[in-house]
């Protein structure tokens, strides 16, 4: 997905500044499509076929404007934390952007 995000961002850019890529973001995300990958660890396959929404890769636990992605990630351990984020049906999605106004998330959750 980050690559369509950035094509899609050119289109904002003249209007929206640094804010296309944010646009950019909801637009990828809310066509719900998935992406399809392989996950291999050490040569050794973890997931096969992993639909997902989003894949991000951390060396460290805070990004953008300090938001924290992944609260484990430390910087200096010689290591890349990924998230894997599944795809959300609509519905599940309408639900914890419900939930996350309402009563605020967790990454736990």
């Amino acid at each position: 997905m980050p690559a369509k995000i950035n094509h899609s961002a050119i289109y904002y850019k003249g209007c929206c500044g640094r804010r296309a890529y944010d646009i950019a973001t909801i637009k990828e995300f809310c066509k719900l499509k998935a992406d399809i990958w392989d996950i291999y660890v050490n040569n050794e396959i973890v997931f096969e076929n992993f639909s997902t929404g989003l894949v991000m890769g951390f060396n460290g636990k805070i990004s953008a404007g300090g938001m924290i992605l992944n609260p484990f990630a430390v910087i200096n351990d010689g290591l890349v934390d990924f998230s894997l984020i599944p795809m959300l049906k609509f519905t599940e999605l309408v639900k914890l952007l419900k939930q996350a106004k309402e009563e605020g998330t967790q990454c736990y959750d």
